[in-house]
């Protein structure tokens, strides 16, 4: 069996540039994916505090 654990986890975070007609990767800082060891590629999980709905994507470090 293959368990899916979280090991990091970015509370919060501003979101700063959005693109209206993409969906697929979120630009985290690299000292910031540094502090939560997160690398460029992995899959995350992203939630909207305001509605409450999550997308899975992956990382570019930015």
């Amino acid at each position: 069996m293959l368990r899916q654990m979280c090991k990091g986890k970015i509370h919060s975070a501003a979101v700063t540039e959005t693109k209206l007609y993409y969906e697929g990767s979120v630009t985290i800082d690299s000292a910031l994916l540094e502090a939560v060891d997160i690398i460029p590629g992995e899959k995350v999980e992203v939630l909207n505090l305001h509605n409450g709905s999550r997308i899975e994507t992956y990382v570019m470090e930015g």
